[in-house]
Order: structure tokens, then C-alpha cells, then sequence
């Protein structure tokens, strides 16, 4: 059995994709704290050198949990996953745009919320739009499509981009993440 090598965490926390990613979920972060709610960002708990997925640990299993657990006074408690895409997919089949989720972050989130009883929200930063969007993920299930991923990493499961409610738009935002950087340094 040959045992792959582990990635370089400092090569991988300073590509294109995980820089673009992080900065998606510091502008939700910077949003839902300016909206009142208050956020523990699930990749701050990454391990000590930075590289293990946060997780749900149980006695047998363990889950990857969704980047941000948020509470509000009036809204209560929820998990949030923040992606980030430049643009929504075009679904040529179904002619509609749709956004994806690797299946088993899907199947392992679907777990935390049955595991701690709280919903879990799936937020969409787009960049070309700037709008944020949201869906609870039970919502999404019912129109999630699972296709299998040419890469072999399992797939991904898609859903259409019109079931999302448009949380803001960041152009209503101009200075929200300077101001979270900011608070930060």
C-alpha cells in the first residue's frame, strides 16, 4: 500500500483558489457580523499547521463541519458553508445555472446537522455578480443533482442557482472588508 504524500499546506494556502475562497468567506463573515449575528469561523480550528479540515469528532466517525457556526438573537443558531465561484454554471441539460458542492463535504454536512440539530445554510459568494446568496441545504435536497467529477474526487452535487435568496450584494458593502481586516489586525 503506498501512502500519498502530504500537500504542502504554505503551497496550497497561497494558490489562486484558496486565496479567492478565503476572502468569500471573510466577506459573509464581515456581513452576517454586520447583520448581528455572531460567528465562530470553523478554519480557525484547522490543526496546528494549518492543514486538517475542521471536524465533528464522535467516538467511530468524524465529519468535516461547514466554515462559519453563526448565532443570532432572533434567527438562532445555524452552520454555514461559504463557496466561492466566479460565475454560476450553465447546465446545458437543463439549461439553468446552478452552483456545486463536493458530495462528500454535501454528505458529511447533511451529518453535522442531523448530529447537532442545527441547520445547515449554504451560502454562495459570486464574484462576478457580487451577490451572496443562501439556502438551507434540506431546502437544496429535493433539486440537488449528483455528477460524477472527471477528476475522480467523488463528484459533486448541483443545484440551481434561482432556489438561492440573494442574502446582499456586495456593491452595498463597498468597505465591509476592510472594516473586518481591520478589527482582525
Amino acid at each position: 500500500m503506498t501512502i500519498a504524500p502530504r500537500p504542502n499546506t504554505q503551497a496550497w494556502k497561497q494558490s489562486p483558489g484558496f486565496i479567492q475562497g478565503h476572502e468569500g468567506e471573510q466577506r459573509v463573515r464581515a456581513l452576517l457580523q454586520r447583520l448581528n449575528y455572531y460567528v465562530i469561523p470553523s478554519y480557525d480550528y484547522t490543526g496546528t499547521n494549518d492543514n486538517k479540515a475542521p471536524k465533528l469528532h464522535g467516538a467511530l466517525q468524524q465529519y468535516v463541519i461547514p466554515d462559519l457556526d453563526t448565532s443570532h438573537l432572533r434567527n438562532g443558531r445555524a452552520w454555514i458553508e461559504v463557496k466561492t465561484y466566479t460565475e454560476p454554471t450553465l447546465y446545458r441539460k437543463a439549461n439553468e445555472l446552478q452552483h456545486g458542492i463536493l458530495k462528500r463535504h454535501w454528505d458529511d454536512y447533511r451529518k453535522v446537522e442531523r448530529i447537532t440539530r442545527t441547520p445547515v445554510l449554504i451560502c454562495i459568494y459570486e464574484m462576478n455578480t457580487q451577490d451572496i446568496l443562501i439556502a438551507s441545504q434540506l431546502e437544496l435536497i429535493p433539486f440537488a443533482e449528483w455528477r460524477e467529477d472527471k477528476r475522480g474526487k467523488g463528484g459533486q452535487y448541483y443545484f440551481p442557482r434561482n432556489l438561492m435568496s440573494v442574502l446582499a450584494n456586495m456593491r452595498d458593502y463597498p468597505d465591509l472588508l476592510a472594516e473586518r481586516l481591520a478589527v482582525d489586525s
